[in-house]
């Protein structure tokens, strides 16, 4: 299993990571700066396990959706 502090390559390419904002059951939030947009600030979610049983993945996609 892959660290969960761990933000993807594809992830830093975008965005500059400021800090890390929370941790849930779901998975972490970051704080970061898209470089495309300079200054806008994003929230930035990685969801961990989200597809181990069917309710948690209907959960997840509800929220991402």
């Amino acid at each position: 299993m892959s660290d969960p502090e761990f933000v993807s390559e594809n992830v830093l390419e975008n965005y500059e990571v400021i800090g890390k904002i929370a941790r849930g059951c779901y998975g972490l939030v970051w704080l970061g700066k898209a470089y495309s947009t300079g200054e806008k600030k994003y929230a930035i979610k990685r969801v961990l396990n989200a597809f181990q049983n069917a309710r948690d993945a209907q959960r997840v996609y509800r929220e991402i959706t």
